[in-house]
């Protein structure tokens, strides 16, 4: 039987779909974007990296999490979203964002 080819990884210098910035948006406008604290220090106005993961999932710009944390570290290259710290790229963990 004949297999079909597998899916051509994402391009590394991908640009950012439309469809993921306007969900990123939309997904700003209703995030709970809360004052978070780790380790004693204040986040303000963040949000979780698999908060945006499910919404990217939940709203049909990704077919799974492995293609919605790929496109979120779009939004990240961009300069739309980063990690609190910059320590990390967007996961699908409980690390800390904001927009930028």
């Amino acid at each position: 039987a004949m297999h079909s080819p597998l899916p051509a990884p994402p391009d590394a210098d991908a640009c950012l779909d439309p469809s993921v910035a306007e969900i990123a948006l939309r997904f700003r406008a209703h995030a709970s974007l809360a004052n978070r604290t780790y380790h004693l220090k204040k986040f303000p106005s963040r949000f979780v990296g698999a908060e945006l993961v499910a919404e990217l999932v939940e709203a049909g710009a990704a077919a799974n999490k492995e293609e919605a944390v790929l496109q979120g570290n779009v939004l990240v290259d961009e300069g739309i979203v980063e990690h609190v710290t910059r320590d990390h790229s967007l996961k699908d963990e409980r690390l800390f964002c904001r927009f930028v």
